[in-house]
């Protein structure tokens, strides 16, 4: 066990979002050139703690740090750098024309803060997808209220106090961002609450489907199709899993850590054996993988599989593992 965090109830919720709240007020008047300086802050506390964000992200979700690194830390050092580079002129009053009737008149569009964001920030990369509503929330004047995955809660805590403490360093009120951790009523307390401005929303398979960019099937063309099947199944077969850290006498030289929810295996299982029942060929892996780890986690082999047919689950279903469907 990593730790504990706490489930926080209704009231609870409630509480942190009306210190957001009160914080926004003061935070709204900042300049972008204040606005500027806490992100720098924040940008060079992540590039001198590299090893410590990409080991904590492995931790809590099973990562490799080569993932964590690429996925996570250039990701959000890349949204600092963009924000600080575009975001004033993204916010500038943007004009209109008004026409030779109203040529005595000027027409504009101007950016205000909105208030209090409630994120709602899912499992799969749990620093980059708190920190990037933070990033873009803080620079545009709001206060931001997120509530973390209950499958990657430890971790939040730290990447919650990296950005206090970048804005108390510039001598500004930490409390414009707070971080909700607990289940779904913990979630739904947030999206409920009436000082809670506007809601970003990233989760559930169902939303997957429409707006994520992992690979979910490959269509390959005839002519080239038994050569990429035989050079996919020696690139997959040759992936490393393992526990992505140095400990209980692994490496953590990986290049396939573990799944982040145990139950997600026996999802991903029945979809393969339903596809394989149904004609499918399996190259390699598909099934869990108990030889890691000395027997204990959840790992799932990088597994390859061809001749998917629309009548298969796994091509109508999203399958959210390390699986490859030809």
């Amino acid at each position: 066990m990593l730790g504990e965090v706490k489930a926080m109830t209704a009231e609870e919720v409630g509480e942190r979002v009306e210190l957001a709240k009160a914080a926004q007020k003061s935070w709204s008047k900042t300049t972008f050139k204040q606005r500027r300086l806490v992100l720098r802050t924040i940008q060079k506390y992540i590039v001198n703690n590299i090893d410590s964000i990409t080991r904590v992200c492995s931790r809590d979700s099973g990562k490799p740090k080569v993932d964590a690194l690429l996925g996570e830390v250039m990701t959000t050092c890349e949204k600092i750098r963009c924000i600080n580079s575009e975001g004033e002129k993204w916010l500038e009053k943007s004009y209109r024309v008004t026409g030779p009737m109203m040529v005595h008149k000027t027409a504009y569009v101007e950016y205000v803060p909105l208030g209090v964001l409630g994120v709602i920030a899912p499992w799969n990369y749990p620093f980059h997808n708190m920190l990037n509503h933070v990033i873009s929330g803080l620079f545009s004047g709001n206060a931001v209220v997120s509530k973390v995955s209950e499958h990657t809660s430890w971790s939040s805590s730290y990447f919650t106090r990296i950005v206090r403490a970048a804005l108390e360093a510039n001598g500004h009120d930490a409390d414009v961002v707070q971080t909700i951790t607990g289940f779904g009523d913990s979630g739904a307390a947030l999206v409920a609450h009436p000082d809670v401005d506007k809601i970003i929303f990233t989760g559930s398979p169902a939303v997957g489907k429409l707006n994520c960019c992992g690979v979910e099937r490959l269509f390959v063309y005839d002519g080239i199709y038994d050569e990429f099947l035989d050079k996919a199944e020696k690139k997959v077969k040759a992936l490393r899993q393992g526990v992505p850290l140095k400990c209980c006498g692994e490496s953590g030289e990986v290049d396939c850590g573990a799944m982040v929810m145990d139950q997600q295996i026996d999802i991903i299982q029945e979809l393969i054996d339903d596809a394989v029942e149904k004609g499918a060929r399996l190259h390699c892996g598909g099934k869990r993988n108990t030889a890691v780890g000395g027997g204990y986690g959840q790992f799932y082999e990088p597994t390859l599989i061809s001749g998917i047919t629309n009548d298969m689950r796994i091509s109508q279903e999203e399958v959210f593992g390390p699986v490859m469907c030809v």
